[in-house]
């Protein structure tokens, strides 16, 4: 179990929240997550990657940003219950 505590780096507190909301996902049943990201925040993506997300696909031209169009990247974890 993992508490957040004061002076826990931003990097620490996304990934206690992540795992606060995946694990309350589980108890509900669901079995899969899926997200969708700007191709061009690499930010973010590696973020999702560290967690165990994974890309599937990408629409492009998704949506439109500043008057030109941009690519999303589509990504999926699968989560179950781990038998410890």
């Amino acid at each position: 179990m993992h508490y957040l505590r004061l002076g826990d780096s931003i990097g620490e507190t996304c990934k206690f929240l992540w795992y606060s909301l995946e694990k309350q996902a589980i108890e509900n049943g669901t079995t899969r997550l899926e997200l969708e990201v700007s191709k061009k925040n690499k930010v973010a993506i590696y973020l999702y990657q560290k967690i165990g997300f994974e890309a599937e696909g990408v629409k492009r031209n998704a949506f439109l940003v500043n008057g030109k169009y941009e690519d999303e990247l589509l990504m999926a974890k699968n989560i179950k219950w781990k038998i410890i």
